[in-house]
């Protein structure tokens, strides 16, 4: 894993690690922080950079199909729309979980 991976997963990681009333009101640094991450993930393997959260990467890797459903789910929550209510820290808590599961796929990668 990159230095530039490891670095933009900690950002998301920090703020995903908020609680939810906290994470609500960082949303646009989230979702800054998000595309940053899919952005280096992209890089990493020599693919075509998005532009913007509903930009998809190839799903070649494991790392990228998890970094588009992570880029879904915060185009999702990130909405100015979305109230703070129960579906949306569920929503919250689903995106802690694929920031893991991301971790865990380069980590998975490094090992074979």
């Amino acid at each position: 894993m990159s230095r530039a991976v490891q670095k933009r997963l900690l950002d998301v990681r920090v703020l995903a690690g908020e609680t939810a009333s906290a994470g609500y009101v960082q949303r646009l640094r989230l979702q800054r922080a998000v595309l940053k991450l899919q952005r280096a993930v992209a890089a990493e393997a020599g693919l075509p950079l998005p532009v913007r959260l509903t930009d998809r990467l190839d799903e070649t890797t494991a790392a990228a199909a998890v970094s588009n459903r992570l880029a879904e789910s915060a185009r999702k929550i990130c909405q100015p729309s979305e109230a703070l209510d129960r579906r949306w820290i569920e929503e919250w808590d689903e995106l802690g979980g694929l920031v893991s599961q991301l971790e865990a796929e380069f980590v998975r990668a490094a090992l074979v």
